[in-house]
């Protein structure tokens, strides 16, 4: 697959960055470079290999699950709060611009 500078656009539009027009070159040859590099590991035959879920041969420690209380006063630490609720600002509003 080989990018365009639209792909690229589309990429920095969606993850809401924007860099200098003159670095777009850069930024477009390594994103092309890590898709190749991934084409190439999809080349890979890995039907005799067995699927996990790390590299390293260790086990995973497992805890005991157990409803704990273990908890702070979470409302120490709330700028606003009423009726045991935190207060945030409102953000939604309807078609006409009226809160909801």
């Amino acid at each position: 697959m080989t990018l365009t500078q639209k792909d690229l656009d589309n990429v920095l539009t969606l993850s809401r960055l924007s860099i200098p027009e003159e670095d777009k070159p850069v930024y477009l040859k390594q994103m092309q470079t890590i898709l190749d590099y991934m084409a190439m590991l999809d080349e890979l035959d890995l039907s005799q290999e067995t699927p996990t879920l790390s590299g390293l041969n260790e086990t995973t420690p497992f805890r005991n699950d157990t409803a704990e209380t273990h908890y702070t006063d979470l409302s120490l630490n709330a700028p606003l709060l009423e009726n045991n609720a935190f207060l945030v600002p409102q953000i939604l509003t309807d078609s006409e611009g009226h809160s909801t």
